[in-house]
């Protein structure tokens, strides 16, 4: 959320650039956008950039990295500024069967909180998503089930002390035949300052 809502890798009108090498070990990925997101009129005369690297270090095994800069009209200064970004990330393991692990870490400048100079707050956050999908045997109409734990940290302005928190959000997924699932997930929310909330989410994915 912290990378979409920054628009740092939110869908964008632009250009695409990606490759890999021939045995697809080495992956690489660099575009030049609006930086206004879609169905959004461009603001200024400026462009905004991303790249991303990847490697295959071993089987099922993905390590990335990637650097973005979100250009915007500075209030403050009354000039087009630039918000760089600087992220890596790990996957072990894939979407069909057993073990996955998807880690994530990312930080910046966040343009949407400039103080009176025009600078903006650094931002840092963090997500890890574990999971473990089970087939189930038999000629039932579930499929599989897949418990989940997911813990996310983020900060968006690290000089204040007190503006981050953690969430920590256990849950199951149950994949009925074809594509259809539900799932049921508890988010339990820890801000730095202030009371922890919590709430019961149940969602489904209907294809037909």
């Amino acid at each position: 959320r912290f990378a979409e809502g920054l628009q740092f890798s939110s869908l964008d009108v632009g250009a695409l650039l990606e490759g890999a090498t021939t045995d697809g070990r080495l992956g690489w990925l660099f575009s030049v956008t609006n930086g206004t997101g879609p169905n959004a009129r461009e603001e200024n005369g400026s462009k905004s950039f991303s790249g991303r690297l990847e490697w295959m270090a071993a089987d099922k095994v993905k390590l990335s990295a990637n650097a973005g800069l979100h250009d915007f009209p500075n209030e403050a200064t009354g000039r087009d500024e630039y918000a760089p970004a600087l992220g890596a990330d790990v996957e072990v393991g894939d979407f069909a069967e057993g073990f996955h692990l998807q880690a994530g870490v990312m930080g910046g400048e966040n343009w949407l909180n400039l103080d009176g100079a025009g600078d903006g707050s650094r931002f840092m956050t963090w997500q890890t998503i574990a999971t473990w999908k089970i087939p189930v045997d038999g000629k039932g109409r579930i499929g599989a089930v897949e418990p989940v734990a997911r813990v996310s940290w983020g900060d968006p302005d690290r000089g204040a002390g007190s503006d981050g928190g953690l969430l920590l959000t256990p849950g199951v997924v149950l994949h009925f035949h074809g594509k259809n699932k539900f799932g049921v997930n508890l988010d339990a929310w820890r801000p730095q300052d202030g009371d922890a909330v919590w709430g019961l989410k149940a969602q489904t994915y209907l294809y037909f």
